[in-house]
């Protein structure tokens, strides 16, 4: 593998790496959370990959803590797990990323990863989501959120990446951060258009910005019954559409689940809207984290037959 093919990396650096030391555990727990986050921006950038038994392809380097990020696939080697070739081949997978690779998904999920972490830095883990002061700038053809910290200094994100942050699971860096420790720091890397490396690190006295102190909710799980993973056919009503996140809610025995088609626009059902239906989709119970179940389940539309007569409604 060239490392032209690498499109970004994580690793650990410091004394302790210079030592030769780092504990197995750490280790396991920062590729599992650098796997969780990678996956959750890649749904975040195409929601209907969670459809797919992929792999996220990486390669450690001999003789340091370095894992890398690779942005093709070895010959012979698929991104694709037994159980999607199984059930569908590769031909699917074609159609579907006709026109966007997997190399730029996950390059761009590695790049709000490191933005993310700039911008924690940046606001020294001060950020108020929802009544932030965010100021919309141009920059070349792209719109991106300028955000001013306590200095006065501002820093650039790309506006969906905002969106995507404001729904990042509390504990997300958890496991990425847990190796950082005095004579051990963590760096991440995005492989830019030249060919360089724009990067971000957080140090040990940087840790705690990014984890969560709070207690864990034991909450109840909704409709137990809809199981992650299973393709069901359900009855209820579709109450709303939101074109903006391309979204509509399902009213399910008294309770507002949220949906989105796993192809095309809400559009397509807007003469479904308001009327009791039948649909068949695919249920989601991991849309926060991989390693988490929802307390509600997301559904995903395969498709959507009315059970009532049309009428007039709002979209």
């Amino acid at each position: 593998m060239e490392k032209e093919d690498y499109i970004g990396y994580l690793k650990f650096y410091g004394e302790n790496i210079e030592k030769g030391i780092i504990q197995a555990d750490v280790a396991g727990q920062a590729l599992l959370g650098f796997d969780e986050c990678i996956r959750f921006f890649n749904k975040k950038q195409c929601p209907t990959i969670i459809l797919y038994d992929y792999k996220i392809p990486v390669i450690t380097e001999k003789g340091s803590w370095v894992v890398w990020l690779l942005g093709s696939i070895a010959a012979g080697a698929s991104v694709f797990g037994a159980s999607y070739l199984k059930k569908a081949g590769e031909k699917m997978a074609e159609k579907d990323f006709q026109d966007i690779g997997f190399s730029d998904i996950f390059k761009k999920s590695l790049s709000a990863l490191r933005n993310f972490i700039e911008l924690i830095k940046h606001k020294k883990g001060k950020i108020d989501w929802e009544n932030e002061a965010w100021h919309i700038t141009q920059k070349n053809d792209e719109f991106f959120v300028s955000s001013e910290n306590e200095l006065g200094e501002s820093i650039l994100i790309p506006v969906e990446q905002i969106e995507w942050f404001k729904n990042m699971p509390p504990k997300i860096l958890d496991k990425l951060v847990q190796g950082v420790m005095i004579g051990q720091s963590l760096a991440i890397g995005v492989k830019s258009g030249d060919g360089h490396f724009d990067t971000t690190s957080i140090t040990n006295k940087e840790k705690n910005l990014f984890l969560n102190s709070e207690e864990d909710e034991q909450e109840e799980i909704i409709f137990p019954e809809l199981i992650h993973g299973e393709i069901m056919q359900l009855e209820g009503k579709l109450i709303r559409g939101n074109e903006k996140t391309n979204s509509l809610g399902f009213e399910y025995k008294g309770v507002i689940l949220n949906c989105h088609p796993t192809k095309g626009s809400i559009r397509q059902y807007k003469s479904s809207l308001f009327l009791k239906c039948k649909i068949d989709c695919y249920i989601d119970r991991h849309s926060k984290s991989e390693f988490i179940y929802d307390k509600k389940p997301t559904l995903y539309l395969e498709s959507v037959e009315p059970l009532e007569i049309d009428q007039p409604n709002l979209f």
